[in-house]
């Protein structure tokens, strides 16, 4: 396995198995255009505020797994 270390190519493959809609809008970030992965992440993270409590945790989640 090949460890993906530029950041035009993570984009590229970040999207590249997405639904076309969600592909088009996330490939019109500013962020992509630019090939800025930490942003273009930081963009999504504020367009889908769930994905910081996934990656987190919660005390929901928490709760169920205790």
């Amino acid at each position: 396995m090949t460890e993906i270390m530029d950041e035009q190519q993570k984009l590229r493959w970040l999207t590249e198995y997405i639904n076309l809609d969600i592909k088009n809008q996330w490939t019109s970030f500013e962020e992509y255009t630019k090939g800025d992965w930490d942003g273009f992440m930081g963009h999504l993270k504020s367009e889908y505020p769930e994905i910081t409590t996934i990656e987190q945790g919660s005390m929901d989640q928490l709760r169920r797994l205790c």
